[in-house]
């Protein structure tokens, strides 16, 4: 059997919340989440999320012999 490597990207999509205070404290911790990486989603206050779908996204001209 030969082996072969190619190249792909996946892309997904979540819906996702968390808890705050108001809205203001709610955009300081997304800031933390984003921009800074202070802390992870799942540092969130009660954090959740929900797949909502994915992309692939695949060449058949990557595809080589390894």
């Amino acid at each position: 059997m030969k082996e072969y490597e190619f190249w792909y990207s996946e892309s997904i999509t979540y819906k996702a919340g968390f808890v705050a205070r108001d809205l203001d404290h709610a955009k300081e911790l997304l800031e933390k989440v984003f921009t800074s990486g202070e802390i992870y989603l799942e540092d969130l206050p009660e954090f959740w999320s929900k797949d909502k779908g994915s992309d692939f996204d695949y060449s058949p001209e990557n595809l080589r012999e390894y």
